[in-house]
């Protein structure tokens, strides 16, 4: 057997398995920065604590006789080719370490070990990253899956007799070769089907593997050599796989229990309330809207729908944002928090990273997701109950569709609705989301937009779970962590990652504002400007009554303008023709700008560009668009029992975008903009 590995966490007290040999002897296992080759013998557990006495390879023996085997140094983050030879009761171990640079020298260990002759008639299986442990359990054994390998792995193979090692290391670098030999009896290249959970095996005799729980694909292989950037262009450079001990999107669980929906229960937000003695819990979930009338012709009765943004959902799902808070100003955390910090199992978020130190690129809901609840603090799905809250009482019915069945259904999804809304914070969308929304307010759709720091990252969905969803921080702009150059393109699709603007289609261009700053604690209110008075943006303030100055309060950061905010600006790409009808005002040092809006440091609060624009414009097909600019302005609807201007602009906004006489876009000649030169 042969296969090319890199290790990423030597520094890990836990063994790590590389190979294991189900019904066999032989374990290949990672442990205090060494390659131990292992022959169990009489059963007993395998205990490591010994130290070893010096860093340099050679043989090991532990127990009476139980386990014997060899040790063979490793280096952290370095490409390795490690080869198993067995015959005739000799398994000979070769490990070469191979020279990422000039400046470094390749070097080679290699070692015998007696083995049982009849091993190789034993193995019943392989697993790779991993070792399978059994446990009884009730009736049942269950077979779990431990000791997880972290690091990536490259072209493993197996062959029904022993070559030469110079021979082995020929065929290692050729794929082509290994595939056409018959002596090889599997090839598993990580290169073909990218987008599956398939482990291919190329040999021609069908010994395909599967991966499980989404280990990181499209990552840079031992061949990588710098001259190109997508694994679609050369897919041998990215024939590796990274592996990691707490990879999840999908914890496994049985279904305990279900819920036939009764079919005159209306689409809405909903969740099962769980109760164990004291103890109470929420899963939450969303029912969709039935669409059989449209099928038949009939035209839909409710014109309003809101697209949940469960991919940010899922983007910020299980983050430990409070945990690194806590840490630093040595604060309490909550019950959710703890929780999080005791079980690491139930997986990260896109803004965490991996024990090795590694992104974060896969988030699923095929898991605990402890911060999809209601009751919990005033962000993301929580704020987003403020909008659902808003418009049960004004009495206007809304459906409501997640951002899975708008990726998956398209365009044709909204067309029914004469307006769409979207949630506080759709910071995540795929390019058939944008597509789908841009193609509705071609055909005359009106979008408002409830939030801020939306349309922000590309995101890719699993073509064959859409639980999952992928993210690439390319280009260096995420504030969690960036992806490693030549790994910008998703797995899952083959598309560039990154900011929707640095692709080219800024969020600016569908709601007329994009992201530019943020504020965590204080908010702060809008204040109206000369578009305002326009006839165009007459409806949006008609029965107001706080004068210039409105929306200084709210259930998030205490004002309307708060969290993340959106600003107009036509060097991105916002409609020349748009009317910014509002814009934020008094900013306190909490107000930070976005990082790639910097192109020199400015004191916090002071910058000019640094502001929440309300926007509304026109579209040739007669729709329209507002925008709140802010995440905290759905928090500032309910304020004295939703009697405030914050309630009564959103609620002239909704009722003059159900009504179904057209907006008219305004010539060029008709309206003047004053666009003073930025520096971007």
């Amino acid at each position: 057997m042969g296969l090319f590995f890199l290790p990423t966490l030597l520094e890990s007290s836990q063994t790590q398995t590389l190979i294991d040999l189900i019904g066999g002897e032989i374990s290949v296992v990672i442990q205090r920065g060494f390659l131990v080759v292992l022959k169990k013998g009489g059963g007993d557990p395998v205990d490591f604590s010994n130290d070893i006495d010096e860093p340099q390879a050679g043989f090991m023996k532990q127990g009476s006789g139980t386990v014997s085997g060899l040790e063979l140094p490793l280096a952290q983050s370095h490409w390795h080719w490690l080869y198993l030879g067995m015959q005739e009761g000799i398994l000979q171990v070769h490990l070469k370490l191979l020279a990422r640079h000039p400046g470094e020298r390749e070097r080679n260990y290699s070692q015998t070990i007696s083995v049982d002759s009849n091993l190789q008639s034993t193995m019943s299986g392989l697993i790779l990253a991993g070792k399978c442990v059994f446990y009884d359990r009730a009736r049942n054994s269950i077979g779990l899956v431990e000791q997880c390998f972290n690091g990536r792995m490259e072209l493993p193979w197996l062959s029904n007799s022993t070559l030469e090692v110079s021979e082995a290391e020929y065929l290692s670098t050729n794929s082509e070769c290994l595939s056409q030999d018959d002596r090889i009896s599997a090839v598993w290249d990580f290169s073909h089907e990218m987008s599956t959970d398939r482990m291919l095996d190329i040999s021609g005799n069908d010994r395909h593997g599967v991966f499980v729980n989404h280990p990181t694909r499209a990552v840079r292989g031992v061949h990588w050599d710098c001259s190109v950037q997508d694994w679609q262009r050369a897919p041998q450079h990215y024939g590796a796989v990274h592996f990691h001990e707490d990879d999840l999107t999908d914890a496994g669980w049985l279904s305990c229990f279900s819920w036939r929906i009764p079919s005159d229960v209306k689409s809405g937000i909903y969740a099962a309330k769980l109760r164990l003695n004291e103890m109470v819990d929420y899963v939450t979930f969303f029912i969709q809207p039935k669409h059989k009338a449209t099928v038949r012709g009939k035209e839909k009765s409710v014109k309003a729908v809101l697209l949940i943004p469960t991919a940010t959902y899922l983007a910020y799902a299980n983050n430990r944002f409070e945990l690194y808070a806590a840490e630093i100003q040595n604060s309490t955390i909550r019950a959710k928090d703890a929780c999080l910090r005791d079980h690491p199992e139930l997986g990260w978020s896109l803004y965490d990273r991996h024990a090795d130190g590694s992104g974060v690129h896969y988030s699923s809901g095929l898991r605990p997701i402890l911060d999809l609840k209601p009751h919990d603090h005033p962000w993301g799905f929580t704020a987003d109950t403020n909008i659902t809250a808003w418009l049960d009482h004004q009495g206007i019915d809304c459906d409501v569709i997640t951002d899975e069945d708008l990726h998956l259904k398209g365009a044709d999804l909204l067309s029914p609705y004469r307006v769409v809304l979207t949630g506080t914070h759709p910071e995540y969308v795929s390019t058939r989301m944008m597509d789908s929304l841009n193609e509705y307010l071609s055909s005359g759709g009106r979008l408002m937009y409830m939030g801020g720091n939306g349309f922000y990252w590309r995101i890719a969905f699993d073509p064959a779970n859409p639980a999952v969803i992928e993210l690439r921080r390319a280009e260096g702009r995420g504030l969690a962590w960036d992806s490693q150059p030549g790994e910008y393109y998703h797995s899952f699709n083959g598309e560039y990652g990154g900011l929707w603007r640095n692709i080219g289609r800024p969020p600016n261009q569908l709601v007329g504002v994009g992201f530019i700053a943020l504020a965590e604690e204080c908010g702060t209110g809008y204040q109206r400007t000369e578009d305002s008075g326009s006839k165009r943006a007459r409806f949006i303030f008609e029965g107001t009554s706080e004068g210039s100055e409105f929306g200084f309060y709210g259930s998030i950061c205490n004002g309307a303008v708060s969290q993340e905010i959106d600003r107009w600006n036509p060097f991105r790409g916002s409609p020349a023709h748009a009317l910014v009808v509002a814009h934020s005002v008094r900013h306190s040092a909490d107000f930070i700008m976005t990082r790639e809006e910097l192109a020199a440091p400015f004191p916090p609060g002071e910058s000019d560009k640094l502001r929440a624009d309300m926007t509304f414009f026109e579209t040739p097909s007669g729709g329209a668009v507002f925008s709140t600019g802010s995440i905290g302005f759905a928090g500032a609807l309910s304020h004295n029992n939703y009697k405030n201007d914050i309630c009564r602009i959103a609620t002239n906004v909704i009722q003059r975008f159900l009504d179904p006489n057209p907006f008219v876009i305004p010539d060029a000649d008709s309206f003047e903009k004053d666009i003073q030169h930025e520096c971007d």
